[in-house]
């Protein structure tokens, strides 16, 4: 419930996003994963080409891993992996 009320609220907020994006890509349940972590990457690189946070992009990148899309994988990953934070699982999703 407390999810639902804050993309209610803000349709595109990015922790909110995010967090319903990694819930669903642990459950499997990848094409709504792409759906929300494309909604928090969308607002996350809006005004920077390297994220403070780049959580979002990781997890995109393993979600559109997981359904075989590795080519755009790649891209997302790669730009994850400009993170300190996120560097060496993006490196190790990419490998």
């Amino acid at each position: 419930d407390y999810w639902n009320e804050a993309i209610r609220r803000d349709p595109s907020d990015m922790r909110t996003n995010t967090a319903l994006g990694v819930l669903a890509y642990t459950q499997a349940r990848y094409a709504d994963a792409e759906a929300h972590l494309r909604k928090a990457a969308a607002r996350v690189t809006a005004d920077y080409t390297s994220p403070k946070d780049p959580e979002s992009l990781y997890y995109l990148g393993l979600t559109l891993q997981a359904q075989g899309k590795r080519s755009e994988a790649a891209d997302w990953l790669h730009k994850a992996a400009w993170s300190q934070a996120w560097r060496a699982g993006a490196s190790f999703a990419l490998a």
